[in-house]
């Protein structure tokens, strides 16, 4: 805590592009970072967070984003689960076949049911692994518990499978974290990067020793500031002037002007230029402008980035709260799109160099924190 200050940097999630937030956070310099009393993330930015509070250097961080090969085994491919049989999986596309039969004089699409089937694999299983991202972070992140680590912290998962008070199975959000005394501080380091950064139909629920599943905590707080806040207040980290003591960074790791529903185009956003509200469109597995991958998780993920901030901004005086988010405007990037990691470099120097809103938190930093 400086001068009574106590500080919180927020990252939110976004795979690859997480790239675009250890950037940011190293054009502040490392002599701010150790300023930082208190570092709270989601998905990528749990990586990030855990890292940092870790003791990781900042150039390290950037370092895992900035290199293909890293994001190539970070998203390595994982295809239709062992567990679908042969048999299995030609009575599932023989299912489909009659459906997709049965509907082609009504919807006169007969023609494109082929391009359905040659997917129909990303349809009925995760796309990723997880072991690649597993391995990559054992390298990067320190080893040892959440309890071990030397600055407060904090990270969003949703539990599968949890116990309720009656002992049944109930899936829940949470969080995992070193606030104070409590259950999830003895969780391994790697472990809780790998629950909060598990992305829904992208990778497979991580499963920590307990038999607890964890997906991705953006699928309710994509961007954690305001979960941060509220636990910082809540574990009394914030003193008797609760949140007039807090003062929040939130990051962001570039956002994409992303719409719905897709164009009639091509012959791929045909189909769902004509079906774009079922099932099959909102879980579509390809990106096509300006509709990204599996829209129905982009905009939840985005979905909650954009009230957290909203609400951060409503809970803190003005001269509390900074933001910084890069816009990619015309260059559509997914979390998995290891091919724009320049692309990613070039967006995010163009923003430290000619954006107002950074050059607010540059300043927002030298006046509070002196750096």
């Amino acid at each position: 805590m400086a001068d009574g200050k106590y500080l919180i940097v927020s990252c939110d999630g976004g795979g690859i592009r997480g790239l675009v937030t250890t950037m940011l956070l190293q054009s502040l310099g490392q002599s701010f970072l150790d300023k930082v009393d208190f570092f709270a993330g989601t998905s990528t930015g749990a990586i990030i967070a855990l890292g940092l509070a870790g003791g990781i250097p900042i150039d390290n961080l950037v370092n895992l984003y900035a290199s293909p090969t890293n994001c190539s085994k970070i998203f390595s491919k994982g295809g239709i689960p062992a567990t679908l049989t042969q048999d299995k999986k030609d009575k599932l596309r023989e299912a489909i076949s009659r459906a997709m039969m049965a509907t082609e004089t009504a919807t006169g699409l007969g023609g494109y049911w082929n391009l359905i089937l040659e997917i129909v694999e990303q349809l009925i299983g995760p796309v990723y692994t997880n072991d690649g991202r597993k391995a990559l972070l054992q390298q990067y992140l320190p080893a040892g518990t959440l309890a071990s680590l030397s600055k407060k912290a904090l990270v969003t998962t949703f539990q599968l499978n949890s116990k309720n008070a009656d002992g049944q199975p109930q899936w829940s959000p949470t969080t995992l974290h070193n606030l104070n005394q409590n259950p999830s501080s003895g969780t391994l380091i790697v472990d809780a990067a790998m629950c909060s950064s598990s992305a829904p139909l992208y990778f497979p629920p991580y499963q920590l020793p307990s038999g607890v599943l964890c997906i991705d905590g953006g699928v309710f707080a994509n961007n954690p500031s305001t979960v941060a806040l509220g636990s910082a207040l809540a574990s009394g980290l914030l003193g008797p002037q609760g949140l007039s003591n807090a003062y929040l960074l939130s990051v962001g790791t570039g956002f994409n002007v992303s719409s719905f529903p897709y164009t009639a185009s091509n012959p791929t956003t045909d189909i769902l230029a004509a079906i774009p509200y079922g099932i099959l469109g909102w879980l579509w597995p390809e990106s096509e402008d300006p509709v990204p991958a599996f829209p129905m998780l982009d905009v939840m993920f985005d979905g909650t980035s954009e009230i957290n901030d909203e609400v951060a901004s409503m809970l803190l005086p003005s001269a509390n709260y900074q933001r910084a988010n890069v816009s990619l405007r015309e260059s559509h990037i997914a979390l998995d799109d290891c091919a724009k990691t320049t692309t990613l470099i070039s967006k995010t120097n163009h923003y430290i160099k000619h954006n107002p809103q950074w050059q607010s938190v540059v300043n927002w930093v030298k006046t509070n924190f002196g750096v």
